[in-house]
């Protein structure tokens, strides 16, 4: 739970910065547009264009990059999730399996046990044949 805390602090830091860059960047590039529009001369013509582009381009890059950084988070802590689950159920699974080695062995000794009996009985029926042979 603490862990969380830490990261999500972390990641709201990270958009924060990120998005103060953004804005600076924004308001520097608006600034120069505007400059550059109000000189109003042929040879920044091109450089106008330039940052005109950059106007729109520079927040939906940004945008882009805190959507994929938050999308990058959530899938980071839902691989996190399932491999808690996977660690909870093997080791679910490993008690399992060491209760029923635990009970096997009492198995294994009451077959053994079972066939002594058989042995006996297949030794009684041997020893019946052959006085059965005898007396006839």
């Amino acid at each position: 739970m603490k862990n969380e805390t830490v990261e999500t602090k972390k990641g709201n830091k990270v958009q924060r910065v990120v998005a103060l860059a953004g804005v600076i960047i924004l308001g520097l590039l608006i600034i120069a547009t505007v400059v550059v529009s109000i000189m109003n001369k042929p040879e920044l013509k091109t450089l106008f264009n330039l940052l005109f582009v950059l106007d729109i381009v520079v927040p939906v890059m940004l945008w882009m990059y805190i959507y994929l950084y938050n999308r990058a988070r959530k899938t980071d802590a839902m691989m996190e999730e399932i491999a808690d689950k996977e660690l909870k159920e093997e080791e679910i699974l490993r008690s399992l399996r060491a209760k029923k080695e635990e009970a096997e062995p009492k198995e294994d000794q009451s077959s053994e046990a079972t066939e002594g009996i058989a042995d006996e009985n297949e030794q009684m029926d041997d020893a019946q044949k052959d006085t059965t042979e005898a007396d006839a």
